[in-house]
């Protein structure tokens, strides 16, 4: 690993990098502080996947999790916060929804879903937004 990236990892699948700059040790500091303190001060949510040729394309793939769901927690600026792979798509009343735990209050998320050959894709929403829009990407 380059030595100027400090990598943290927990028990679950994630992962966040912050760049030190062996010029600006403080920067890197205050850094690592602002995303522990994310890190713990997140709020849990519930969010709909609600596209509905989404939802019929998957329906019969959800009991043998024959899937692959990733989102992605973004700062406003675009840069990563965390990547979370493996996530769950639970059907509920009112729809298929993913549950994301401490995610920050300022944080975007995006969704990836794979399945057999599709990709469904969504653009970063805020979290106050709790309906996912997906897209379906087409092959090139």
């Amino acid at each position: 690993m380059d030595p100027a990236i400090l990598s943290f990892r927990s028990s679950k699948p994630l992962r966040q990098w912050i760049h030190l700059d062996r010029d600006a040790r403080l920067a890197a500091a205050v850094e690592l502080c602002q995303a522990l303190r994310l890190w713990k001060s997140g709020v849990d949510i519930e969010l709909r996947l609600r596209t509905q040729a989404f939802v019929e394309s998957i329906q019969g793939r959800l009991t043998e999790r024959q899937y692959r769901c990733v989102y992605v927690l973004r700062h406003r600026d675009g840069r990563e916060m965390v990547r979370v792979a493996d996530a769950r798509i639970l059907p509920r009343t009112g729809g298929l929804f993913v549950y994301a735990k401490k995610v920050p209050k300022e944080a975007f998320i995006e969704f990836r879903i794979e399945f057999g050959s599709e990709i469904w894709t969504s653009l970063g929403r805020e979290i106050q937004t709790i309906d996912i829009d997906l897209q379906r990407e087409v092959a090139s």
